[in-house]
């Protein structure tokens, strides 16, 4: 399996995250954002993708894009160890959770929006950082509250192993952490960010960002 990536990207790093756990073997081809204007914006990667954006996974010849999709290809195509509880409830819950981040929280806080807020509106980098941590913390709060509702006991976002959930979490909690945000406010996901970096799987997909 081939996997087109950047380092420093927080969409990538999910699918280190979920590629490690259930311990597939990959060779990784670093799709470089900032050289030359991006490569993800240059003719050989849009033949890839032509969203333009990281990471893709090749399988079998085939290209897929978009970080939930890939994990839940991944999911399906080698159930096991599981990313996903047994029930249809139980995954429904997880998925929310993981559609938490990547549809309301990364979105308003990534830098391709930063970027377009200070060339768009002219605003300066503390400006734009108020904005990523408003939506950063507002977001946090919501999750923390969907775990309070959702009452599953363990570690992680749900129970006592990682799921999708945690691959979506990590990398947003370890920006906003970047960024300077104070995560004393929200201690259950501080809990499951440290039990996440206890794992094997978790620190050897971080280690492209940390170096």
């Amino acid at each position: 399996m081939k996997l087109f990536e950047y380092p420093a990207s927080s969409s990538s790093l999910r699918v280190r995250i979920a590629l490690n756990l259930k311990g597939i073997a990959y060779e990784s081809f670093c799709v470089d954002l900032a050289k030359d204007g991006g490569e993800h914006r240059q003719p050989p990667f849009l033949s890839i993708n032509p969203q333009g954006l990281v990471p893709v996974i090749e399988s079998e010849g085939r290209y897929i894009a978009q970080s939930l999709a890939i994990l839940e290809f991944l999911e399906e195509r080698y159930p096991s160890p599981a990313l996903m509880p047994g029930s249809s409830h139980e995954r429904a819950q997880v998925r929310s959770l993981a559609l938490h981040i990547a549809c309301e929280m990364h979105p308003l806080s990534s830098m391709k929006t930063r970027a377009r807020l200070s060339r768009e509106f002219l605003l300066d980098d503390i400006q734009t950082r108020r904005w990523a941590l408003h939506y950063l913390e507002q977001g946090f709060g919501q999750f923390e509250a969907l775990l309070e509702k959702g009452r599953q006991a363990g570690p992680f976002c749900h129970c006592d192993l990682p799921t999708i959930a945690d691959c979506f979490l990590i990398p947003q909690v370890y920006n906003a952490r970047m960024m300077g945000l104070d995560m004393a406010d929200f201690p259950r996901i501080d809990q499951i960010y440290s039990a996440c970096l206890e794992r094997d799987a978790f620190q050897r997909a971080m280690t492209p960002m940390t170096g």
